[in-house]
């Protein structure tokens, strides 16, 4: 087995998802380079920039953290987009995991009970087999030991894509688009809110309102990445 194993490898290598190299044998995901030297954004964690003033106005939230920055052409943008479109499930856990350990090494994240990432419409999840989010939840999860509940809320509306969609257009597109599925899982319970990037912040403003309104007592943002 490990023969044949090592001759599957051999026809198609694994590469880095984030620089298409090949990996050594010893690394996973990322190679040794692009792993030491992710573009970091450390937004909300201790001494960083603030986030939170994106929602500021719009929805009170606890929190809000995002582990790296996100820039067209970049690669973060490469280690999501084979994630999402390449079937690359592992590095959504891996990249979930990293940014776990990260908020334990600061030492500044406030008190989550649950971890819920922002839901897919069902048409988009059954074409895409799995959720992006959570698979950062999991990871997350793992490291935080946080449980991580996925029937608590719902995507009602298939949207149109954010991408180059203004704020204000962006807010309009995923107005009214969550529901509560059920209030008991949340109810006064602090929340991590999940998401793979933030943008303008309008996709996670209409779904920490939703949360807050359907009983969670505090929200926290967890975006893997944000584009600053």
């Amino acid at each position: 087995m490990q023969l044949f194993h090592q001759f599957i490898n051999l026809l198609f290598p694994q590469t880095c998802n984030a620089c298409s190299e090949v990996l050594l044998k010893s690394e996973k995901i990322l190679c040794t380079t692009c792993l030491l030297h992710l573009p970091k954004a450390n937004i909300g964690f201790s001494n960083s920039q603030n986030l939170e003033n994106r929602f500021i106005g719009k929805v009170e939230i606890k929190g809000a953290y995002s582990f790296l920055k996100y820039s067209k052409g970049g690669k973060v943008q490469n280690l999501l987009h084979n994630l999402k479109y390449k079937n690359r499930q592992e590095a959504g856990i891996f990249l979930g995991k990293l940014f776990g350990n990260q908020l334990i090494n600061d030492g500044n994240l406030p008190k989550i009970d649950l971890l819920i990432a922002i839901p897919l419409h069902e048409r988009k999840l059954l074409t895409r087999g799995f959720n992006q989010s959570d698979l950062i939840a999991d990871g997350l999860s793992e490291v935080l030991n946080v449980p991580h509940e996925t029937k608590a809320i719902s995507r009602q509306k298939a949207t149109e894509t954010q991408t180059n969609k203004s704020r204000i257009d962006r807010f309009f597109n995923v107005e009214n688009v969550f529901q509560i599925e059920n209030k008991e899982i949340i109810k006064d319970k602090s929340i991590g809110l999940v998401d793979d990037v933030l943008t303008t912040g309008a996709t996670m403003e209409v779904c920490a309102t939703t949360l807050l309104k359907g009983g969670a007592k505090e929200v926290t943002i967890l975006s893997l990445a944000a584009a600053i």
